[in-house]
C-alpha cells in the first residue's frame, strides 16, 4: 500500500501515461481496501488517507474531463 500511495500522491499528471498509471494505483488501492472490507480496521488510516487526497485532488481542479 504505501507504493502504491506514493505512486498516486507523485506521478504528475502531464502525459496519458502518467494519467494511466495513477489510475492504476488507485484502482489497485481500491481492490485492497475492498479485501479487507471484514476488518476495515486494519486500513483505516489508509482509507482516510487516500480518501482525503482524492477528496483534494478533485477540488483542485486539476483534473479534465479525460483523466482516467
Amino acid at each position: 500500500m504505501p507504493g502504491l500511495k506514493e505512486i498516486m500522491i507523485s506521478t504528475p499528471n502531464e502525459s496519458n501515461k502518467q494519467k494511466d498509471l495513477r489510475a492504476s494505483s488507485i484502482e489497485a488501492i481500491g481492490y485492497i481496501l475492498e479485501s479487507v472490507k471484514e476488518k476495515p480496521e486494519v486500513m483505516k488510516a489508509d482509507a482516510i488517507e487516500v480518501t482525503t487526497y482524492l477528496v483534494e485532488l478533485l477540488n483542485s481542479g486539476k483534473l479534465d474531463n479525460a483523466d482516467p
